[in-house]
């Protein structure tokens, strides 16, 4: 039914801002949904160690795009959740209908 991959998460991602803290080794990832809500990430940093930005920015990507996943998953389980109950309720109803015309 409802799959999660990683085409549908970058389908998901209206926009994608970096901010790097000044004089830290600390990079923001904030990424903008299609449906205006925010998922931001961080990666770990160690004082002392070699800063690159570029790898900043990919492993707070990867952060964020992990908490839009675990969204994903959460509003996909919903979804089936729903559709379970919705089914059940239609059973009973017709089993319902069905007693109260004497089936």
């Amino acid at each position: 039914k409802n799959v999660i991959n990683q085409t549908l998460l970058e389908d998901v991602v209206a926009s994608k801002e970096f901010h790097l803290i000044q004089g830290t080794t600390t990079m923001i990832c904030a990424l903008k949904l299609v449906n205006g809500f925010t998922a931001s990430g961080q990666p770990a940093s160690a004082p002392g160690v070699e800063f690159s930005p570029i790898i900043g920015m990919a492993c707070a990507e990867a952060d964020a795009m992990q908490k839009v996943a675990e969204i994903a998953a959460f509003l996909v389980y919903e979804a089936n959740a729903v559709e379970r109950v919705g089914n059940i309720v239609s059973k009973a109803l017709t089993k319902l209908k069905e007693l109260e015309n004497g089936h």
